[in-house]
């Protein structure tokens, strides 16, 4: 039998031809109705569906009657009993993939890596709207001591703002020009396969608190572009939208970077703030504290400006 994994609509595998053609198949014995797909509740928060503690296969058929006009109920009752007396067993991963995973020696890889994606390097706007861009009268020009540099002291980025390299008087030892200076290949960040987190980032070197780790890019898009694309989500698929602004949202679910794969923390050692970089917001991912390397990065996704 194959059933609904939300209600109770099941049919026959023989018969399955002849079902409704809106079925939405998730496993050979598991599918999606149309009236629960419609129904089903869509985003984080939604209830986990009812799915079977164990998939059968083809062995764990109670009878396969040869004679489809009969069916002997003696038979199938005898061969049910003796099918339910069989402990269930319990799926458990090899000792050392276990290892590995605990280890964080698997790394993507041919043969072993997450859906496909185009790589960016900078947000890509679809939107042909007017952008929320920093207001003229709000640009700076900062007061920093040219001989020390742009310093935790500088105005620009107290307001998260970086410097001008045309206007700022340190010119070349400006310091507050991250976004600018960071290298667009992130070679300090490794994607790896957690234990039970799906996909993580992990860094490779030792990094301050304080300093831009990875900036969050992806497809700048509007609320009406974004309405569209959550009704066309089902709850199996992974959300990569973040607020850019009231009106922006940055979605990273077809394009983006190494960014999209950090996960969530109750206690994260990142932090996302928006900057901006030539009046233009940006959305980067700095350390809260200390870490190490070898270490995976989180942040908070409860993310509010």
């Amino acid at each position: 039998m194959s059933s609904c994994v939300r209600c109770c609509t099941s049919y026959h595998r023989k018969c399955i031809g002849n079902a409704p053609q809106e079925l939405m198949t998730i496993t050979h014995r598991a599918f999606l109705c149309h009236r629960c797909y419609n129904n089903t509740p869509k985003g984080l928060n939604a209830p986990d569906p009812r799915l079977p503690n164990r998939r059968l296969d083809e062995t764990d058929l109670l009878y396969e009657d040869k004679n489809e006009n009969e069916l002997p109920m003696d038979l199938f009752i005898k061969s049910a009993r003796s099918k339910w007396k069989q402990p269930s067993a319990e799926f458990d991963l090899p000792d050392d993939l276990l290892q590995e995973l605990r280890s964080a020696l698997i790394v993507a890889c041919n043969g072993l890596a997450p859906a496909p994606y185009v790589m960016l390097r900078r947000s890509l706007y679809l939107h042909n709207k007017t952008r929320d861009l920093l207001p003229v009268t709000d640009v700076f020009i900062c007061s920093c001591d040219p001989l020390l540099g742009c310093d935790d002291n500088c105005q620009n980025r107290a307001l998260q703002q970086e410097c001008e390299m045309t206007t700022c008087p340190c010119r070349n030892f400006c310091s507050n020009r991250c976004f600018s200076t960071q290298p667009s290949d992130a070679n300090h960040l490794t994607l790896f396969l957690t234990e039970k987190k799906g996909w993580g980032v992990k860094t490779n070197r030792f990094i301050q608190p304080g300093e831009l780790v990875i900036e969050y890019v992806g497809e700048v898009i509007d609320k009406k572009t974004w309405e569209a694309r959550k009704k066309k989500m089902t709850r199996y698929d992974h959300m990569y939208f973040m607020a850019l602004n009231q009106s922006e949202i940055v979605d990273a679910s077809r394009k983006g970077n190494l960014a999209r794969f950090i996960n969530h923390a109750c206690d994260p050692n990142l932090q996302v703030e928006k900057w901006y970089v030539h009046r233009i917001p940006r959305l980067g991912l700095f350390a809260k504290t200390q870490i190490a390397e070898g270490e995976e990065l989180s942040y908070n996704y409860s993310v509010k400006w």
